[in-house]
């Protein structure tokens, strides 16, 4: 055998033994800057949707979905800082998140608020709602009007007294009475 047909015979076996379904496509290397794109591309959009979610979640912390809800009454002690009242609001479920009311409040740059008893807030009220009530300040102290006759004795006067308020405790009013003026 010659040369010649040594390779025409391993021709005709290499064609023989070819199929098709056994081709495997190998796409040429792009590169490792395509690569870097992709990557990039992916580190993008991860990003866009955090900073999304994140934006989402916090608008549904500063206008709940939803309406309002029951109305709350708050009482503001004296000496309450805007974490105190951020606090109470909370607990009250006025607002979500404390943190998030306090920082808003900073940002919307909330007059001080006085202390007292606030109504008309409610349960699962946006912050802006929230704000303007605190702003507007606290409802004003109730008065009623006692009369008490001349010459009555002291004692008289607090019978007098606690008919007219009877949620007032009477030993604290009697220590009152007899205490020296200052």
């Amino acid at each position: 055998m010659t040369d010649s047909t040594i390779d025409t015979d391993l021709d005709e076996q290499w064609e023989d033994d070819w199929d098709d379904e056994d081709y495997v496509f190998v796409p040429e290397d792009r590169g490792i800057g395509r690569k870097f794109a992709y990557v990039g591309l992916v580190f993008v959009l991860i990003i866009v949707l955090v900073i999304g979610a994140s934006g989402y979640w916090l608008m549904n912390q500063v206008n709940p979905s939803g309406g309002k809800g029951e109305q709350v009454t708050l009482v503001i002690p004296n000496d309450a800082g805007l974490a105190t009242i951020s606090r109470l609001l909370e607990e009250k479920d006025v607002v979500s998140n404390a943190t998030i009311f306090r920082y808003y409040a900073k940002w919307k740059d909330i007059s001080t608020v006085k202390a007292g008893e606030y109504d008309r807030l409610y349960v699962n009220d946006s912050m802006d709602d929230v704000i303007t009530r605190l702003n507007q300040g606290p409802i004003p102290p109730k008065f009623s009007e006692v009369t008490f006759p001349e010459g009555l004795w002291l004692s008289e006067t607090g019978v007098t007294a606690l008919a007219a308020y009877p949620e007032m405790d009477p030993f604290e009013f009697a220590g009152v009475l007899t205490s020296p003026v200052r």
